[in-house]
């Protein structure tokens, strides 16, 4: 009965996600600086967009994805999000921020407004295997017709 019992409990095949955030030097808008606080970061599979999401841990609690002149530059993707999900096809991911914040070219420190939303972006999570997405972000001026200051965006995502 026990052999019956245990045979019966393995474990699902799990694979390790790692989600980074990437904001190219040349997609900051001029900003001399630029930092988000991640808020949740997960992956979901199945056609809706907004259901069926599974959380992976956060690794950091501040991320500064631009520096301002004079230091190191960070122009790389940074590790935001990092766990083990169920192996399979997953079909998108996200980081949600709960700010960003950045300095302005004049030196003031400003608002940006934060549209950092899910990329679709399917990938196949082996089992004890590793996948690491780089979720690019650019920084665009608010249209003028709009008001005035900054936005962040999504705007791909790289299985690697």
């Amino acid at each position: 009965m026990l052999a019956w019992v245990a045979a019966g409990c393995r474990a699902r095949p799990t694979g390790t996600l790692e989600l980074r955030w990437h904001l190219p030097a040349d997609a900051t808008a001029g900003l001399r600086s630029v930092r988000a606080v991640p808020d949740w970061g997960g992956a979901n599979r199945g056609p809706l967009r907004d259901a069926g999401w599974t959380r992976v841990p956060l690794v950091r609690d501040d991320v500064p994805l631009a520096s301002a002149a004079g230091a190191a530059p960070v122009d790389r993707p940074v590790a935001v999000a990092r766990g083990t999900l169920a192996a399979g096809r997953w079909d998108r991911v996200f980081v949600a921020a709960s700010g960003v914040t950045a300095v302005a070219p004049d030196g003031s420190a400003v608002t940006v407004t934060n549209h950092i939303e899910p990329i679709a972006r399917g990938f196949d999570l082996p089992a004890g295997g590793h996948v690491t997405i780089d979720i690019v972000l650019v920084v665009l001026p608010t249209p003028s017709f709009v008001g005035t200051g900054w936005q962040i965006f999504v705007k791909d995502a790289v299985v690697r």
